[in-house]
C-alpha cells in the first residue's frame, strides 16, 4: 500500500501536541540558554520551529546520559513527523508509548506517523490504544477512514455512527458515512442522511456533489443537474461535481453544454494527474515546500479539503515564516469559510 494511497483514504487530522494545526501566532523569541525547557521545546513546536525544537531536544537526550523521560521522546517524535522524517518519528513515537502506555494523544500522533508511511493497520493499532483510554470523535473518525482504507467497511460504519452520535451533523463524517451508504447499496439512507445535514448546512459541497450523484444513480438528472451547480458555485474547479453535470446533462439531451462541462473536466483531469505526481515526489522527497506548495494550491483549487489541510499543516511546521506559505493559508481559510467546510472532523481533547 503506498503512502499517497493511505493519504488519500485516510483524513487524519494532524495534531500539534495537543493544538489545532496552523495556528498562527505571534513566535517566541529565541531563549538565548544552550538548554531549554519543556514549555519552550513546545513552543517551538507550536510555533512551526520543528528543526530548533529537534536540535533542543536532542541536547536533552545528550544530557540524559542514555535514559530520556519518555516526553522527551514523544516531543523528538513529533518534532521529526513534523519535519516528514517518518521512520525516525515513528521510533521515537513507538519507544514513547511503549514506556508510557497511559497517554491516548501520544498513540494518536503514532497513528498518524504510520497512516502517512502507508501503514494503516498500524496505524489503527495505535487508535485502538488511545480509544481505550479515551473516547475521542477525532480518534474515532480516524479510525474509521483507516478501515475503508483496509476494505473494512462494516467497522468503519461502526466507528462513523458514534462519531455522529457525539457530534451530529459534524460535515466531514456525514458524507464519509453516506458515501459509505450509497456504496453499499443503501441509496435512501443515504439521501436521507445527506438531505439533513444540508437543510443545516447548504454550502456543504461534498454532501451537495453526494447527493447529485445520488439523483443520477436513480435517473433524476434534473434534480443532479441542480446539485451539481450549487456544488460548482461553491468550489467551481470540483472535479466530481463538474463531471457528475456533464453526464446528467447528457442525459437530459443538452449537448451543447454537455461537452462545455466535460471538455472542462478533461482539463481538471490533467490537473489531477499533476497531483498524483506531486504526491509521489512527497512520498520520497517529503521536506520539499516548494513542491508541497503547488500541491496544496491545486488542491485547494479542485476542491478537495481534506488533503489541501493536510498540506497546509505541514507547510505551516515546515516554513512557518514563508509569506507564500501564509498567504495559502489564509486562502484555506477563506475556502473553508465559503464552504461552511473544515479540513479535518473535530479535533480531539
Amino acid at each position: 500500500m503506498s503512502r499517497v494511497c493511505c493519504l488519500n483514504r485516510c483524513g487524519v487530522a494532524a495534531v500539534v501536541v495537543g493544538l489545532a494545526a496552523g495556528t498562527v501566532l505571534a513566535q517566541p523569541a529565541a531563549p538565548p540558554r544552550a538548554m531549554l525547557g519543556a514549555r519552550e521545546i513546545v513552543a517551538l513546536l507550536e510555533y512551526g520551529r520543528a528543526a530548533e525544537a529537534e536540535a533542543a531536544l536532542r541536547r536533552v537526550l545528550a544530557a540524559a546520559d542514555g535514559r530520556p523521560a519518555p516526553a522527551v521522546r514523544y516531543l523528538l517524535g513529533t518534532a521529526l513527523l513534523f519535519q516528514q522524517r517518518l521512520p525516525e518519528a515513528e521510533t521515537e513515537l513507538a519507544a514513547a508509548v511503549a514506556a508510557r502506555v497511559d497517554r491516548p494523544q501520544w498513540f494518536h500522533t503514532l497513528a498518524l506517523c504510520r497512516a502517512e508511511l502507508g501503514r494503516c493497520q498500524g496505524a489503527v493499532e495505535a487508535l485502538d490504544r488511545a480509544l481505550a483510554l479515551a473516547e475521542s470523535p477525532g480518534f474515532r473518525y480516524d479510525r474509521a477512514m483507516c478501515l475503508l482504507n483496509l476494505g473494512r467497511s462494516a467497522e468503519a460504519e461502526a466507528d462513523l455512527r458514534r462519531v455522529l452520535a457525539a457530534t451530529p451533523q459534524a460535515p466531514t463524517a456525514t458524507v464519509a458515512l453516506g458515501r459509505l451508504l450509497r456504496d453499499s447499496g443503501r441509496t435512501a439512507e443515504a439521501r436521507a442522511l445527506l438531505l439533513t445535514l444540508v437543510a443545516q448546512q447548504p454550502r456543504a459541497v461534498e454532501a451537495q456533489v453526494l447527493l447529485g450523484l445520488l439523483a443520477a444513480d436513480a435517473g433524476q438528472h434534473a434534480a443532479a443537474v441542480e446539485r451539481f451547480r450549487a456544488a460548482l458555485a461553491l468550489l467551481p474547479q470540483h472535479l466530481g461535481a463538474t463531471y457528475g453535470l456533464a453526464r446528467s446533462l447528457a442525459a437530459l439531451g443538452e449537448r451543447a453544454a454537455a461537452e462545455g462541462e466535460m471538455a472542462r473536466f478533461r482539463e481538471l483531469s490533467r490537473r489531477e494527474e499533476r497531483i498524483e505526481t506531486l504526491q509521489q515526489y512527497l512520498a520520497h522527497e517529503p521536506g520539499r515546500v516548494d513542491v508541497r506548495r503547488e500541491l496544496a494550491s491545486e488542491l485547494l483549487e479542485l476542491g478537495r479539503l481534506d488533503e489541501a489541510r493536510r498540506e497546509l499543516a505541514a507547510l505551516a511546521r515546515l516554513a512557518p515564516t514563508d509569506p507564500a506559505v501564509a498567504a495559502l493559508l489564509e486562502r484555506g481559510r477563506e475556502v473553508a469559510a465559503s464552504t461552511e467546510s473544515t479540513f479535518a472532523p473535530e479535533a480531539p481533547p
